[in-house]
């Protein structure tokens, strides 16, 4: 049997929280953070606490690396969509026929606008990824739950790799837009503002 020092060095915390805390800050500064946290992780908060409990302490180390007023916008916007998204479900429960239409509209309508609206309004791409991937598993799995307890007939469960694939990718190609268009954005908006200035200002007499 290996020892207790053995196992719980191979013991790592959440990757996608260690992803997530890389997107947070600089590559530099990821690379020495994240291993800072990985050996208090395995050396002191592991051994004391536990699996479950020292998991939870590195999500709250994670945590608070989160800016709070753009961390408050993307939730924000992923809750309403997620809202809308649960609102269309229930109302396809309704129906004397399921009909996943309206669900998937709303999916695919929130998940590329909520990366695209982030992106654009905080100026960071990790955190709209991040977010309205969450978004997309969070309304997938909230349809998966609908279709099981319904016993609708669905699909098997292996094929949903494809509408998890697709959502990634539109999270990813539209957080990419929301920021490329900020700077296009910017100088449209500036130059507007100049020329209206412009116009403004009283003209010398000659």
């Amino acid at each position: 049997m290996a020892p207790k020092s053995v196992k719980k060095a191979g013991v790592t915390p959440f990757r996608w929280a260690t992803a997530l805390l890389r997107c947070c800050v600089s590559v530099r500064d990821g690379d020495i953070i994240a291993g800072d946290l990985l050996e208090e992780f395995r050396e002191e908060i592991l051994p004391t606490r536990g699996w479950a409990r020292a998991q939870w302490w590195y999500l709250r180390q994670v945590a608070s690396f989160l800016p709070c007023r753009e961390t408050r916008l993307a939730l924000r916007v992923c809750a309403m969509w997620f809202a809308a998204f649960c609102a269309a479900s229930a109302f396809s429960a309704t129906r004397p026929m399921f009909a996943p239409g309206y669900g998937i509209v709303v999916f695919l309508l929130g998940v590329p606008l909520s990366a695209f609206y982030v992106a654009r309004k905080t100026d960071w791409f990790g955190l709209a990824f991040a977010a309205s991937v969450l978004l997309a598993f969070a309304m997938l799995g909230t349809m998966a739950a609908t279709i099981l307890s319904l016993h609708l007939p669905h699909p098997p469960m292996s094929n949903f790799w494809f509408p998890i694939a697709m959502s990634s990718t539109l999270a990813f190609l539209s957080a990419l837009a929301g920021k490329m268009s900020l700077p296009v954005y910017e100088t449209t908006v500036a130059d507007a503002l100049r020329d209206a200035r412009q116009r403004t200002l009283p003209r010398s007499s000659c």
